[in-house]
């Protein structure tokens, strides 16, 4: 039995490189890559990473050219998930015992940047 793919690199090849006529992973990776256009954004963005991530591993984060652009802000967690980021939930059990934290975090930033915005008219 023919051993399967345990990474994002190792499955690439046999699926998303070759439904693309990529010839390797790292081919489709950098054609795929959002960091080149990152210079290009005006507006403010936020990014989101878990340096635990399985499947985006934060040394492929393209930190510095993130940190270059003025319109980004860049939250770097210890923990959470390729999707989505919990925290615990002191009042829950079982299934319940962690709660989605990212919902909170997002609409603080956009509320942040509505703020902003209304400082600069």
């Amino acid at each position: 039995m023919k051993k399967l793919p345990n990474s994002i690199i190792k499955f690439d090849p046999y699926v998303r490189g070759k439904m693309f006529g990529r010839t390797g992973p790292h081919q489709w990776i950098r054609d795929t890559s959002s960091d080149r256009w990152i210079p290009n954004i005006k507006c403010p963005f936020m990014v989101w990473v878990a340096k635990d991530d399985k499947i985006t591993e934060y040394r492929h984060v393209p930190r510095e050219d993130l940190l270059r652009n003025k319109n980004c802000i860049l939250v770097e967690a210890q923990h959470g998930g390729h999707c989505d980021f919990f925290t615990k939930n002191d009042a829950g059990t079982g299934y319940f015992k962690f709660k989605r934290s990212s919902s909170d975090i997002i609409i603080k930033y956009f509320d942040s940047v509505n703020e902003f915005n209304q400082q600069e008219s």
